[in-house]
């Protein structure tokens, strides 16, 4: 009764993680911990529509406000779209992909995309929220870069490699998709004699 009480009121829970391989573990298991920071965050600080749709709608508004300033037009602006862009980028989507989708949040402020789903819709229905603390993280990594940008006139950095990444993605959506779907994959070594 106690830990049904306890579950009940503080939310202990237990979390067990398996993986295959050793990078594979720390892998979940860092995704986990983010996901359970992220629950604390926004019971803590609240919640805002998911899917960086905050994000793209300041971008749209300080494009709008600021079309003479070159300095929002060019460094601000690209900085609030990154974070969308990341979140898709990691999904496995590609630039014209990308694209498309940040065409449609653009056309319609209210609606958030569902990554996972590949749709469109209400944040509440499809229960796609972004904690207001790494939003307003977020917005505060956007600032800094253009300062730096801004002060410096450029930074170094080492570019991404999206293929590399977009195939991770697609060969982990791959695995999770077998581990779903377990008892339908014939093992050999079952049926030997």
């Amino acid at each position: 009764m106690e830990e049904r009480l306890g579950k009940l009121t503080n939310g202990i829970a237990q979390l067990k993680i398996y993986g295959s391989s050793n990078g594979e573990l720390k892998e979940k298991s860092d995704r986990a911990e983010d996901a359970v920071c992220a629950v604390r965050a926004a019971i803590n600080h609240g919640c805002l529509p998911g899917g960086c749709r905050v994000l793209v709608n300041l971008a749209m508004k300080m494009r709008e406000e600021f079309q003479e300033d070159s300095v929002v037009q060019q460094i601000i602006v690209p900085s609030l779209f990154a974070p969308f862009h990341r979140l898709l980028e990691n999904a496995g989507y590609n630039n014209e992909e990308v694209e498309e989708v940040l065409t449609m949040m653009i056309t319609d402020s209210k609606k958030v995309y569902d990554v996972e789903n590949a749709k469109f819709g209400d944040a509440k229905k499809l229960g796609i929220f972004d904690a207001a603390l790494a939003v307003q993280q977020a917005l505060s990594n956007a600032v800094s870069i253009s300062s730096v940008m801004g002060t410096l006139g450029g930074i170094v950095a080492f570019p991404r490699d999206n293929q590399l990444e977009q195939q991770e993605a697609r060969e982990e959506a791959n695995f999770n998709r077998t581990l779903e779907n377990a008892e339908n994959i014939r093992n050999e070594a079952n049926y030997r004699g």
